[in-house]
């Protein structure tokens, strides 16, 4: 499934990417599980240093491993690639000020979503002293 998204600028105090990224897919409820069924969210950490990922639907871990990043410097990207997982490119201005540029993920699939159900991915930062996994519980 692929992801294209326009999505705000994020603000960093370094021109270089924060050491730990999220990115998340909203998951909304099929039509035929009623009103009352709950959104979940397909969640990445993702660990610059460590180049190493978790992800997640809802609380349930689904999958971890590592990936390769290659910063871009000459177009002011980092690209973010685990075959047959995901694949990401972040961009940064002359500011610091980082964004998502594109995301995919075949992890919808391997969970059974189907197609037109998540929302376009969306990208959390956060400072290169929190974990992963409190960056994620702070938004």
């Amino acid at each position: 499934m692929i992801q294209l998204c326009e999505q705000p600028t994020l603000s960093t105090s370094r021109t270089e990417c924060p050491e730990i990224l999220t990115i998340r897919w909203t998951i909304g409820a099929a039509p035929e599980a009623g009103p009352s069924a709950l959104e979940r969210t397909l969640t990445l950490r993702l660990d610059l240093q460590r180049e190493t990922f978790e992800a997640s639907l809802g609380d349930e871990n689904v999958c971890a491993g590592g990936f390769v990043h290659l910063d871009d410097r000459q177009h002011a990207m980092v690209h973010l690639d685990c075959e047959g997982v995901f694949s990401a490119t972040i961009g940064r201005n002359h500011t610091g000020a980082i964004r998502l540029l594109y995301a995919r993920t075949s992890l919808l699939t391997r969970l059974g979503i189907p197609g037109g159900r998540a929302d376009a991915p969306t990208l959390l930062a956060a400072p290169a002293t929190e974990s992963a996994r409190q960056a994620t519980r702070a938004s």
